[in-house]
């Protein structure tokens, strides 16, 4: 019964989620307003995205531009062409890493959503503890204007970019 309400404890701590700072500015005051000739706003964002506890970091060209908690987003400015987007995890935390490239338009607006799931999908006692298998997985996902812009003004709180744009 003690290991029981140990890992009970263990697994509260490790799924609790961790938000975006309430004190930071909602979507409706943060989103880009500022159009640069030539060039587009690449908005990342994460509504809910397991594991809670981890936030993923996210990199244009190599370049880190921002890590995310739960409930928040960031924009860059990025030039047209072709861009290498990669979604890290901590290895402690479990998801894959996402990569792919997008072809960036000028003058355009992208949205892209980082969503995973995380499930234990079996426990066993270990001379030092309790080792806990599970499951993960994470996807970063493009949408339409229209889907993202309430997503957005519902639950997200904005992180600045390291960089302003590439």
């Amino acid at each position: 019964m003690n290991n029981l309400i140990k890992l009970t404890l263990t697994l509260s701590i490790l799924l609790t989620g961790c938000a975006a700072p309430a004190t930071a500015p909602s979507f409706n005051i943060a989103k880009a307003t500022e159009n640069r000739e030539n060039q587009s706003i690449f908005y990342i964002y994460r509504e809910y995205a397991e594991p809670t506890a981890w936030k993923p970091t996210i990199y244009i060209d190599s370049k880190e531009i921002v890590s995310l908690p739960q409930e928040s987003f960031s924009w860059v400015y990025l030039s047209p062409g072709e861009h290498k987007i990669t979604s890290k995890w901590s290895f402690l935390a479990g998801p894959p890493d996402v990569e792919f490239s997008v072809k960036i338009e000028p003058d355009k607006k992208y949205y892209y959503e980082i969503t995973g799931s995380s499930k234990v999908t079996g426990i066993a006692p270990v001379p030092i503890g309790i080792l806990i298998f599970s499951k993960t997985t994470a996807l970063v996902s493009d949408h339409e204007e229209e889907k993202a812009i309430p997503q957005l003004e519902k639950c997200c709180r904005f992180i600045p970019p390291k960089l302003d744009g590439l």
